[in-house]
């Protein structure tokens, strides 16, 4: 077996909302902060582990206060779902439309950090 194969290139973690409709949920097994970069604004990725058992990366905009508000109460063991509801039209000729997503919460059982 040839480790460097192209068919042994894991896909990426990381999940993309490409059309109206894309949504992807689970429970939160985790949460960090991401540094913007290569025109990426600063953004809070909740990694979930979705129900087929995958780990997944969201990662959202610090700047969309809509949001982080909705976002900002989840905890580990929290069920967290992202939806891309909408397009808004761009504000300015030649740019992309903005990206309208809604966060879904259903609070878990509290995760109480281990002590070791």
């Amino acid at each position: 077996m040839d480790l460097f194969d192209k068919k042994n290139i894991p896909s990426s973690p990381w999940f993309k909302f490409e059309k109206v409709g894309d949504k992807v949920g689970g429970i939160v097994e985790g949460m960090f902060n991401q540094p913007g970069r290569d025109g990426f604004a600063d953004q809070k990725v909740f990694t979930l582990k979705t129900e087929d058992g995958s780990m997944v990366n969201v990662g959202i905009k610090t700047t969309s206060m809509y949001l982080m508000s909705r976002t900002a109460n989840v905890t580990i063991g929290d069920q967290l779902g992202f939806q891309f509801v909408k397009e808004i039209p761009a504000k300015k000729k030649g740019m992309h439309p903005a990206k309208s997503i809604e966060a879904f919460v259903i609070k878990g059982e509290p995760v109480e950090a281990s002590e070791e």
